[in-house]
C-alpha cells in the first residue's frame, strides 16, 4: 500500500469511527478503532480518536494513556491536548485542564470548543473574569454559540417559540451540544413541560456526567414543583461534583430539613460552615435543626421553599 492510499484508508476509518460515535454506537466505534490500530499502532489520528472515545466511555486512565501517546507522536496536534484537558476537567483537575486548554488554543487559536472548555475550567477554579473572556471568545468563533446567545435573549424577552426553534436547529447539527440542550430544558420548564425538561437535563447528564449546571437546574425544577426527595438526590450529586461550593451545601441542607432528614441536614449545614464559618443562614438553619432534634420532632425550617406537601408542620 502506498503512503497516499494508506493515508486515505486511515481517513476513511476515522470518518467511520466519528459517524458511529455521533450515533452513540460507542462499542462499535471503539472496536473499529482498536482493530485498525492493531495494524497502524503509531497512527496519531487513530491513537487520538481512541483516547477521545475512551473518555466518553469513562475509561479515564486508558484514555489518558492514549492521548499522551498521541501528543508524544505529534506534539503540535491540538486536538489531543484539548481532549486531555477535557479529561482533566471531568476527573476534577481544573488547574491541569486550564494549562492543557491553553496549549491547545496556542496550537489552534480558531478551535472554538477549546475556549468553551477553558471557560468552564476557569469558572471552576474561581477565575470568573478570565472565564468570561474565554466564553466571549468561544461565542465569537462559534456560529452555534452566537445562535445560542440569540436564543437565550429571545427566551428572556418572552419569544419562546423562536428561541426553541433556534435550539432545535443547533441540535439538528450538534445533537450532543449540552448548552443547547440546557437552554431547551429551560424553555420547556418555562412552559410547564416538566417531563421534557427533565428528559433533556438527564440527557445532558448521560453525555457529560460532570456537567454541574444540569444537576443544579434539575434540582431547582424539582424544588419549584415541591418534589423535594428528588431535589435532594440532585443536590447530593451536585455537592459531590463541587464540594467547595457553599451555596450547594446550603441548598442541600435546607432541602434535607424540609424532608425531615435532620441528621443529614445538620451534616450539610456543617459543610456550609466549614466553607463559610460566619454564614448567618447556615448558623440559623443548624441551630433550628439542633433544636428540632433535641425536641424529637420534625419541622420545616424553610417556609419559603415548602408548601406543606413534604409532610412538615
Amino acid at each position: 500500500m502506498t503512503p497516499a492510499s494508506r493515508s486515505r484508508a486511515v481517513r476513511e476509518v476515522v470518518e467511520s469511527v466519528l459517524a458511529l460515535a455521533q450515533a452513540d454506537r460507542l462499542d462499535e466505534a471503539e472496536t473499529l478503532c482498536r482493530n485498525h490500530l492493531a495494524a497502524s499502532a503509531d497512527d496519531v489520528n487513530l491513537v487520538a480518536m481512541l483516547g477521545a472515545l475512551l473518555i466518553r466511555r469513562c475509561h479515564y486512565t486508558e484514555a489518558q494513556n492514549y492521548l499522551e501517546r498521541a501528543i508524544e507522536l505529534e506534539p503540535k496536534f491540538a486536538k489531543p491536548h484539548e481532549d486531555l484537558a477535557a479529561l482533566y476537567l471531568t476527573t476534577g483537575r481544573p488547574s491541569e485542564a486550564i494549562a492543557r486548554f491553553q496549549t491547545a488554543i496556542a496550537l489552534d487559536p480558531r478551535q472554538a470548543s477549546a475556549y468553551y472548555g477553558l471557560a468552564t475550567a476557569l469558572e471552576r477554579s474561581g477565575r470568573g473574569k478570565e472565564a468570561e473572556v474565554a466564553r466571549n471568545r468561544f461565542l465569537a468563533l462559534s456560529p452555534g454559540g452566537k445562535a445560542l446567545e440569540e436564543a437565550a435573549r429571545l427566551r428572556l424577552a418572552g419569544h419562546i417559540d423562536r428561541a426553541e426553534a433556534i435550539c432545535g436547529e443547533i441540535l439538528s447539527k450538534e445533537s450532543r451540544n449540552v448548552s443547547a440542550l440546557r437552554l431547551l430544558a429551560k424553555i420547556c420548564a418555562d412552559s410547564q413541560r416538566d417531563a421534557a425538561a427533565e428528559g433533556l437535563l438527564r440527557r445532558i447528564m448521560s453525555i457529560a456526567p460532570d456537567y454541574l449546571l444540569a444537576y443544579k437546574d434539575l434540582a431547582w425544577l424539582f424544588l419549584e414543583r415541591s418534589r423535594f426527595p428528588e431535589a435532594v438526590a440532585m443536590l447530593e450529586k451536585a455537592v459531590a461534583l463541587r464540594p467547595d461550593a457553599a451555596d450547594l451545601h446550603q441548598a442541600l441542607a435546607d432541602t434535607l430539613a424540609i424532608v425531615g432528614r435532620s441528621a443529614d441536614a445538620l451534616a450539610a449545614y456543617d459543610g456550609v460552615l466549614g466553607l463559610q464559618p460566619d454564614s448567618p443562614r447556615a448558623l440559623l438553619g443548624r441551630g433550628h435543626m439542633s433544636r428540632i432534634r433535641a425536641a424529637g420532632g420534625v419541622h420545616c425550617s424553610l417556609p419559603t421553599l415548602c408548601d406543606g406537601s413534604a409532610g412538615c408542620r
